[in-house]
């Protein structure tokens, strides 16, 4: 019986990705979910979602194809049964990595074992080279990870993990000899190597999943840390290779910059040096290299994305690319060949989840691969508009506007982001198309304390919770309407994740009249009871306090004021219907938030429906849980706000 559920249960799923009015066509399991380039650059390797129709059981979900990168043509297609890969990596020509994951179907359950499988390209001749211990499928399971591999002892570099710590170990792929490089603990992420193929850095989760204590060997060996940051607000991305005096690149914000550029960090010294690049008005936001390990470009974000090139030579065939791609299409380098001349491209744009390229220097010719998403088609996605307006102290801002496909006068959906310090691009965004595919306009407000703009625009928003972070998403509402946009006289909802979902429910609460309907995804509702969670005993939890006190107010001297923005303590002003999802392993802001505003409502007599994700923590990652959300969020809306006839979206003449 479980067997028989199982099979059905995942063809089901999979089945449901054809069609655009499904939520899995713009936010679950891709088509072409991984690919990996061959050090020679003349192959890809495509790890394909094999969709198929009907409740009948089947035993192979994924298959790799073998594309030639002159001609997009697929050479082979390996298949094998009773597995599921999740990822693809190239280090040596004649042998391909593969994760894949081998199922086992009994009576009563399903065991799982993740396994790394070297692959011949030309053969398909497969070798296990590791296997984790078997687990449950509907359980979280640890997965290796790839770190590095060395060209001259033929050895890949591995993160093993069990529930007491994560090890790097190095495998022969011709052998499967191991052998341990480094020993971490049961918080250790993942490592970087240098160009020697030895771990320089270590990342460990700290206390909550933003934030990453970053490690370095002192001169005895022994791991020290050399960096705290908080991931979201705060990145830490260094090049893969050192120089001779152990100097990296990295993407970074030192405290007293105004904007996150590119510097040397000395490992020896534990600091940042030269400056190398800073964009004047932007934070950079990615940094990519070579299979080498040596920074190609860094870019930053306006709308869509910008590239400051270190190799002139590269930047004239950078720029080439620019022009032969559509304004508004962002293209970024995934991998490059062995001697740097054949490139691996992902394209995407508002309107165009995810293209992959091959660009060859020598032909200067890009050759298209693969739609990530083949199935969504042009028709059921609409172009996004970049809103330039000004709040209402005169401080300039922009936002994004997904029309509707059925017409001016539709409902509109406001999403601001998380964060705060975060911000949307003008680039896919699976939600606001599926909504707007549904019928209704989606508004995304880039208010003040946001990310992308530097020190400056973030500390604009400190004070400001619920109060002028709040007016800029409804100033930004009014410039819809004066620019024609949005008919005022149109139902508004509000939807927003992390930051966002407290916007939602202060939306709802502060401006009761505003919203018909608030859908906050693990989002805080009591803002005294977040203080609370931290331990006043930890150094690095009495700085993390310190910031938020900053930005919101301290409880302790302000208890009134922070209440006065706190919605759970304005939940009888309620008027809108209120969704709640919450993952219950959040330890971000923690499910109690949710759990408490839901009992509030309830006890208010207020409509309000809520959801736990189950195993999920504060970021959704498990695309399934994607699908879920949209769901609910879909279901909410029909009964809350539902969309325009079809028939509507006809003007008439």
């Amino acid at each position: 019986m479980l067997r028989a559920f199982f099979l059905g249960f995942l063809t089901c799923l999979l089945a449901l990705s054809a069609w655009a009015e499904f939520p899995k066509a713009y936010v679950g399991y891709p088509d072409a979910r991984d690919l990996a380039l061959s050090p020679d650059g003349g192959e890809v390797a495509v790890l394909m979602t094999d969709y198929e129709f009907g409740v009948v059981g089947r035993r192979t979900w994924d298959n790799l194809e073998f594309m030639n990168t002159a001609t997009g043509d697929v050479r082979y297609v390996h298949d094998l049964e009773e597995r599921v890969y999740l990822w693809v990596y190239w280090p040596f020509q004649d042998t391909l990595i593969s994760q894949s994951l081998i199922y086992e179907i009994g009576r009563r359950d399903v065991d799982i074992q993740p396994t790394l499988l070297a692959i011949n390209p030309q053969t398909g001749e497969e070798t296990e080279l590791y296997k984790g211990k078997r687990q449950d499928w509907d359980k979280d399971f640890d997965t290796p990870k790839i770190a590095g591999f060395s060209e001259d002892s033929r050895e890949i570099a591995v993160l093993t993990s069990d529930k007491n710590r994560t090890d790097l170990i190095a495998i022969n792929v011709d052998t499967g000899e191991q052998r341990r490089m480094a020993r971490g603990n049961s918080r250790t992420l993942r490592w970087s190597l240098n160009d020697n193929f030895e771990p320089i850095l270590r990342f460990d989760r700290g206390r909550d999943e933003a934030e990453e204590i970053i490690y370095a060997r002192d001169q005895s060996g022994d791991w020290v840390p050399i960096e705290r940051i908080n991931k979201v607000e705060n990145e830490f991305i260094p090049n893969t290779t050192a120089d001779e005096e152990s100097t990296l690149l990295v993407l970074h914000r030192p405290d007293d910059a105004e904007r996150a550029g590119l510097y040397k960090y000395d490992l020896n010294a534990r600091g940042f040096g030269d400056l190398v690049f800073e964009h004047p008005e932007y934070d950079l936001v990615s940094l990519r290299s070579d299979r080498e390990g040596y920074v190609i470009y860094t870019a930053w974000a306006e709308d869509g994305f910008e590239k400051k090139w270190l190799n002139p030579e590269l930047e004239r065939f950078g720029k080439m690319l620019d022009k032969a791609f559509k304004p508004k299409d962002n293209w970024t380098i995934i991998e490059t060949s062995e001697d740097g001349k054949r490139w691996l491209l992902f394209l995407s744009s508002p309107t165009r989840p995810g293209s992959y390229f091959h660009f060859d220097i020598e032909t200067k010719k890009a050759q298209f691969l693969v739609n990530r998403r083949p199935d969504l088609k042009s028709n059921a996605v609409s172009d996004v508009q970049r809103i330039e307006y000004q709040a209402r102290d005169g401080l300039g801002l922009v936002g994004y506007f997904t029309p509707s496909k059925r017409g001016q006068n539709s409902p509109l959906i406001v999403m601001p982001h998380g964060g705060p310090v975060a911000r949307d691009y003008l680039d896919f965004d699976g939600f606001a198309q599926f909504l707007a595919f549904r019928g209704y306009h989606v508004f995304q407000p880039q208010f003040r304390g946001g990310g992308g703009r530097g020190q400056a625009f973030e500390r604009a928003g400190h004070g400001e919770w619920g109060r002028a972070m709040q007016t800029d998403i409804e100033d930004g509402v009014d410039a819809l309407v004066q620019q024609g946009l949005y008919n005022e006289t149109a139902p508004r909802s509000i939807f927003g994740i992390s930051y966002g979902g407290y916007a939602a429910l202060a939306g709802a609460s502060l401006t009761p009249n505003a919203y018909q309907c608030a859908i906050s995804v693990n989002g805080i509702s009591d803002l005294p009871l977040m203080f609370k969670q931290y331990d006043l005993d930890d150094p690095w939890d009495r700085e993390a306090l310190k910031i938020w006190k900053e930005r919101i107010g301290d409880p302790d001297t302000e208890l009134e004021q922070v209440q006065a923005i706190s919605p759970i303590h304005n939940v009888n002003e309620i008027q809108a219907q209120i969704l709640l999802i919450h993952g219950d392993r959040d330890s971000i802001v923690f499910p109690v938030q949710s759990d408490r505003m839901h009992k509030a409502l309830e006890n208010a007599g207020k409509s309000v429906r809520y959801h736990k994700l189950e195993e999920q923590g504060h970021y959704i990652s498990n695309e399934d849980e994607g699908v879920n959300m949209l769901v609910y969020i879909n279901n909410f809306l029909m009964g809350c706000m539902p969309p325009l006839p079809a028939w509507s979206a006809v003007e008439p003449q």
